[in-house]
């Protein structure tokens, strides 16, 4: 049942936007369901089977309690300045926030093993092959008329953050068109989620190759399928977001292992470059525009913003940089303990934001400059640590091949998790974010043991219930 549970909160993940119905405000999904069965299970084995968990002495671990306590904290401001309706608003971001935490800590005491999640990405990467195709269908779908052009969503979150609702409480995807080009959404509710899972994609497909170690798929073909796939379904999103971290997962590789990979990354860019040059030959054949002049027109026109530059319809760039400049002005108010979690909207005639979409934004002005270093702090030692396993040579060769796919990806893994954050998530109370952490945590837990760290074991309780 646990297996199940993990595998079905890993893959309902893709269909997070459908929500089934409302408590007070929140949408259920089906990964919360899955969620709440490994709770069950966890609270289970801990109060009535009296099961020993191992506690891996870990310095992430002692940063993330440091992280909910200040977060914690924060609801000093509601309860002595605020009103109920801030009170209940902290209580219930609080849970929401609790109940993703005890699950990522659940994969850090007890996670599920390295074959498991070795079968999750297999699973995941072949899904990726359909889910881009219909992507890439919809394009035409939106232009001609046909099926599924746009999906509807029951998606209740949305609706409360100021999304237009229908009148069964759906809301559409949310895709900008440029003449007769729409962006890329697939299954997602916007593009930048398309772009984000295909970047994921891709760190599974190549790293592992890049890096000499048995890949996830071993079948060639297959393999080259996935990664035509994702590049194609990545560049069709549009995003920035998603050319940054391609860029950013190149330098890196080309800094940190120039010598071992300039054979492997030069050819995979021309490769990518091909693919990418054949796409938008199509893209201009049947929609009459370039996907690439888009690329180069977007990023000139945020470089020279400010010089009588304008920029693009709907460019979120501006939007993101504004949510910043007013989370300052929330700050100010409390700006240690900050103003509560999930208390921006209660600013919103101040601010005009339900919700900040980063979490330098909601870190700073909901709950205060400390938490906000802790989370850099956090994000910054997570990312040296596992970067510090991929190096070391000595724990690559005790680990079998299972978890030697795992260290491999999970330095850049949790670098793009952390970088997309601070720019468009807000990670406090994103389910993805607390999963791909959960993620990051169970490979710590795998690693401490084949390096043989010091781990506590923890019970609750000696009582047998019968």
């Amino acid at each position: 049942m646990r297996k199940f549970a993990i595998y079905l909160v890993l893959l309902s993940s893709l269909i997070s936007g459908w929500q089934l119905f409302s408590v007070a405000g929140y949408g259920m999904k089906i990964t919360d369901f899955a969620i709440i069965i490994i709770l069950l299970i966890f609270f289970k084995q801990l109060i009535f089977d009296s099961k020993k968990f191992d506690l891996q002495k870990n310095p992430v671990f002692f940063l993330l309690i440091v992280q909910v306590t200040l977060i914690t904290i924060s609801g000093l401001y509601p309860f002595f300045v605020g009103d109920g309706k801030m009170i209940f608003q902290f209580f219930k971001s609080s849970i929401h926030f609790y109940y993703y935490v005890i699950f990522a800590l659940i994969f850090f005491l007890d996670p599920p093993e390295t074959k498991t999640i070795n079968h999750y990405v297999r699973i995941y990467l072949i899904l990726f092959i359909f889910i881009n195709i219909f992507g890439a269908y919809q394009l035409f779908a939106r232009v001609y008329g046909l099926p599924f052009a746009f999906i509807e969503f029951t998606n209740i979150s949305l609706i409360a953050h100021g999304l237009e609702g229908g009148a069964d409480d759906t809301v559409a995807q949310l895709s900008l068109s440029f003449e007769n080009f729409y962006r890329a959404t697939s299954i997602f509710t916007e593009p930048s989620a398309l772009a984000g899972f295909n970047i994921v994609n891709l760190i599974y497909l190549l790293i592992p190759r890049i890096l000499r170690i048995e890949p996830f798929i071993k079948n060639r073909a297959l393999s080259n399928t996935m990664f035509i796939c994702s590049i194609i379904g990545l560049f069709l999103t549009f995003s920035l977001s998603g050319l940054f971290n391609i860029a950013l997962i190149l330098a890196i590789l080309l800094f940190l292992y120039w010598r071992q990979t300039y054979k492997y990354v030069i050819p995979t860019i021309l490769i990518g470059a091909v693919i990418i040059g054949v796409s938008d030959m199509l893209v201009n054949k049947y929609f009459e525009i370039s996907v690439v002049k888009l690329f180069v027109d977007r990023i000139t026109a945020i470089i020279s913003f400010g010089q009588g530059t304008e920029l693009m319809a709907g460019e979120s760039f501006l939007k993101r940089f504004d949510t910043i400049i007013q989370s300052f002005e929330i700050w100010l108010k409390s700006p240690v303990i900050g103003v509560g979690l999930g208390q921006t909207s209660a600013f919103v005639n101040e601010t005009g934001y339900l919700f900040f979409d980063s979490s330098f934004a909601a870190l700073l002005a909901e709950t205060g400059i400390f938490s906000l270093l802790t989370y850099f702090v956090l994000a910054s030692y997570c990312s040296y640590r596992a970067m510090k396993h991929l190096r070391d040579k000595a724990l690559l060769s005790l680990a079998d091949d299972n978890l030697k796919r795992l260290i491999a990806i999970q330095f850049f893994l949790i670098l793009t998790l952390f970088v997309n954050s601070f720019i468009t998530t807000n990670a406090v109370i994103s389910e993805n974010f607390w999963m791909s952490f959960g993620f990051f945590l169970a490979i710590e837990h795998h690693i401490g043991k084949i390096k043989k760290d010091l781990f506590y074991k923890v019970q609750l309780t000696n009582i047998e219930y019968k």
